[in-house]
């Protein structure tokens, strides 16, 4: 009869956990001293040593909720997922573009090598010597460090700017550069979660009654918090205000609507981002009606305009319109060169950004020839890996041909 196997005790499998734990720890010293030196050098490391380095052992990171700030349980545990994801990317090269260490293993471990080396490097120790000249290049690399947390910290920004939404909240991160003691651990890369929810009002318009954000936006990199767009009417010519008043401005819903339909294939994040920057450095003109056009701006692509009103002493961005919607001043171009109007430009679906990116049209030098003329170049410009089209819209059928057969002799002529 099998004798029945012992349960382990809880003290039994702590040390087991302890065992593993400090296995994989120098598993990462290991490799980092192969990828820096040679397979040699960590065998000439003495155990001591190793073992006064697990005792110095830091966490790589830790992200907390700032005080005063409301982040979901959702919203955090996927930015700590993505965080963690980042960290342990094994593409992202810390000390030399030809040394690629995962930040993780950097923050976790190669610190504290560092650290070591700086104990040892002036000594006498012939081994100590020989292994200080084999780690000599991730020594030697003063700013390792710096460009570590600057890597990381600009993917957690991307993360916290994909998340943000003028509608919902703003998110934005507040880090040191230098490790910090955290619940009596060292913490290479202390960071704290910030959010705001922009404020939201009612404004009339036509005798209904609208929601409008107020435009702003969270920085993590400056840690500047929350910065508001302001404009002084006079430089615009904006009705209804008064002259040296600084306005601030909301974006109605139904702008923010408009923009991701027209805008089809950039993420929202961006698309909010660029309504802040882009009253940063605002270039505007008037339409045929007298309305104030403020022009929109995706980094260096000119992609549309926005309609600017003044409603209760506030800047209210009315809606947002494409490029080549009738209108704008290209769009108005597009019109004369071609004769399409409105409900035109929607059946040809030349009133979203994906159709220009579509490499049917893009490729198409007779059509591309009549948007340029029209004013419209920059929608061809854009860098379809960055604009994050998806494939079912890259690879749109014959749209080109659909434009040309539409237009008829017009394409010919011009």
């Amino acid at each position: 009869m099998n004798k029945r196997k012992k349960k382990k005790s809880k003290q039994s499998i702590n040390k087991l956990t302890v065992a593993q734990h400090r296995n994989e720890f120098f598993c990462k010293i290991q490799h980092i001293c192969n990828v820096v030196g040679d397979s040699r050098v960590f065998s000439l490391i003495p155990s001591k040593d190793l073992d006064r380095m697990y005792k110095m052992r830091i966490r790589a990171i830790k992200i907390v909720i700032a005080e005063g700030h409301h982040v979901s349980p959702e919203v955090l545990k996927e930015i700590k997922q993505a965080a963690l994801y980042m960290l342990k990317e094994p593409q992202i090269p810390t000390i030399t573009e030809k040394l690629e260490i995962t930040l993780y293993d950097y923050f976790s471990a190669g610190i504290i090598l560092t650290n070591y080396l700086d104990i040892i490097k002036n000594s006498i120790n012939p081994v100590e010597k020989e292994i200080f000249k084999g780690l000599s290049k991730i020594h030697d690399y003063d700013d390792t460090i710096y460009k570590a947390w600057d890597i990381f910290h600009n993917y957690l920004g991307l993360e916290s700017l994909f998340l943000s939404d003028l509608s919902s909240h703003i998110y934005w991160f507040k880090y040191s550069k230098k490790p910090q003691i955290h619940e009596n651990f060292f913490v290479c890369s202390y960071v704290e979660l910030y959010s705001h929810q922009p404020e939201k009002i009612q404004v009339n318009f036509e005798g209904n009654k609208r929601t409008a954000f107020r435009v702003g936006w969270g920085f993590s990199k400056l840690a500047t918090g929350m910065k508001w767009s302001i404009i002084k009417s006079e430089n615009f010519n904006l009705k209804n205000s008064i002259p040296g008043l600084p306005l601030e401005v909301y974006v109605q819903t139904h702008a923010l609507q408009r923009l991701s339909e027209r805008l089809d294939c950039i993420l929202k994040g961006i698309l909010h981002l660029h309504i802040y920057l882009s009253f940063e450095n605002i270039k505007s003109c008037k339409d045929k009606f007298g309305n104030t056009l403020i022009e929109y701006w995706v980094s260096n692509y000119k992609l549309g305009y926005f309609v600017v009103d003044i409603s209760e002493g506030k800047a209210i961005i009315r809606t947002f319109l494409f490029l080549t919607n009738n209108g704008t001043p290209e769009g108005e171009k597009l019109k004369e060169i071609t004769g399409l109007e409105k409900l035109d430009k929607k059946y040809l679906t030349i009133d979203k950004l994906s159709t220009f990116l579509s490499p049917d049209i893009y490729n198409n030098e007779n059509l591309k020839k009549i948007f340029v003329k029209a004013g419209c170049g920059s929608l061809f410009d854009i860098d379809n890996k960055s604009s994050g089209l998806p494939d079912s819209l890259k690879n749109k059928h014959s749209i080109a041909m659909m434009i040309e057969q539409y237009l008829g002799l017009n394409i010919n002529s011009q």
